[in-house]
């Protein structure tokens, strides 16, 4: 049968052995069926999950092509099993209009995986933000981290965020206060150890207690990006229990990683928001187990390793995450902390459902046939050397994970297999 698919004898996450039939790029039945196929996977009872959804990745290309482009983070991603990914705005041209907009389209069209765009918040763009069509958010920087820039201001924050109601779009915010940040600059020395104070964990609790307080009066879809802190999951908590409108995103580094375990990595760990403490990664993780948690993104954020080893003012901060994120978060898994329906949740079905993705982040009939096969008991160490991205460096590089993804499909047809990519071509995002 053309432009079919049959997945054979998977096992989904509620332990059912089924089989899963493809044709013409969607899914078409789950169950005892075997119908023929033009292809034919055999997953031996492995895990079957929904292709995950990054909405919060760098993928830079472009003018910054040197650092990643679309062909080398869609292939990191596929390694990864991230079968869509959404890119942010702080971008060379930076998406903060329609000509940079159509020039983001046209650079994701080399893409192995699906994708969106997430387009950039700034004092007085909001009329380009009503024109923009098919992104997936809007996306405000209160702190520059690369960003080219940011937006603090409480009249222009009520203002977006009335706009995402208007546009049923999330208003997705790096949640740091410019002017917090810069006072602190003034109290400490300008090197990697002091990364956590000189981006004080009071710029990020002061910058999403402003962001709660203006969403409760105002109204509007919030989206906090990359929480770092015991303090902010705790508000965002409070804030969901009371009936706000209010999603909460963690990074695998921020749950994992803490300033103990920098001490040898230099500028490889520098990131924004900043690794916290220990205290932190336990406080993330109970929110994460407790439902609080909404999403899990990575952040990819690639630069040269020439760029990351220069001097700690002039190194960008960020790191890759996409052939790492899957294997770091089944850590929780393994040790009996949360279900395998909650990693789905976490990194397939509520991006999807958050962002309105259409037909994407489930295994049901109908919807597009993105999957994942995962060997659960594969052991492997992380080499960057080794990566798909352009960025070969790490702060998890030599940590021994267990669980990988033997086949990615995008699409109804296999991206990443037996070790290797295969040619494909992945599609822009559509939304309800």
């Amino acid at each position: 049968m053309e432009n079919s698919l049959l997945i054979k004898n998977a096992r989904l996450s509620d332990g059912r052995v089924l089989n899963i039939f493809c044709r013409e790029g969607r899914i078409r039945s789950v169950g005892a069926e075997s119908p023929g196929a033009e292809r034919i996977i055999e997953a031996g009872g492995r895990w079957l999950m929904p292709g995950i959804i990054d909405v919060h990745t760098h993928i830079r290309d472009m003018e910054l092509s040197h650092k990643e482009d679309w062909a080398s983070a869609s292939a990191s991603a596929a390694r990864g099993g991230v079968t869509s990914l959404c890119d942010m705005p702080n971008t060379r041209p930076a998406t903060f209009d329609l000509p940079s907009l159509e020039a983001k389209w046209a650079a994701a069209r080399k893409s192995l995986v699906n994708y969106g765009v997430n387009f950039g918040v700034t004092e007085n763009n909001h009329r380009q933000i009503e024109q923009a069509r098919g992104i997936n958010a809007l996306k405000m920087f209160m702190a520059e981290s690369s960003a080219g820039y940011v937006v603090q201001q409480p009249g222009v924050i009520r203002r977006v965020l009335r706009l995402s109601q208007k546009l049923n779009k999330p208003l997705m915010v790096h949640s740091e206060l410019q002017s917090c940040v810069e006072e602190h600059h003034k109290r400490y020395s300008h090197d990697m150890a002091h990364h956590h104070l000189l981006r004080h964990r009071e710029c990020a609790i002061e910058a999403t207690r402003l962001l709660l307080q203006l969403q409760k009066e105002e109204g509007g879809y919030l989206y906090i990006a990359h929480v770092a802190t015991a303090e902010e999951a705790a508000m965002i908590a409070a804030a969901k229990a009371a009936g706000q409108t209010v999603w909460f995103e963690v990074t695998p580094h921020h749950l994992f990683l803490n300033t103990g375990h920098l001490k040898n990595n230099g500028n490889i760990g520098k990131v924004n928001p900043p690794i916290r403490q220990a205290s932190d990664n336990r406080a993330l993780q109970q929110a994460l187990i407790d439902g609080h948690v909404d999403t899990i993104g990575t952040d990819h954020a690639p630069h040269t390793l020439e760029e990351k080893n220069k001097p700690y003012d002039q190194a960008p901060s960020g790191f890759p995450g996409l052939e790492t994120s899957l294997a770091l978060m089944l850590r929780l898994v393994h040790e009996g902390r949360i279900r395998r329906e909650r990693l789905e949740e976490l990194m397939c079905r509520r991006p999807a459902e958050i962002f309105g993705i259409k037909d994407r982040g489930s295994v049901r009939e109908g919807a597009w046939a993105d999957l994942i096969i995962i060997d659960e008991e594969k052991s492997w160490t992380v080499d960057p050397a080794a990566f798909f991205t352009k960025a070969r460096y790490s702060p998890f590089a030599g940590m021994r994970l267990r669980g990988a993804v033997v086949t990615t499909i995008v699409n109804g047809r296999p991206v990443w297999h037996e070790g290797r990519l295969h040619p494909s071509k992945g599609m822009q995002l559509e939304y309800r």
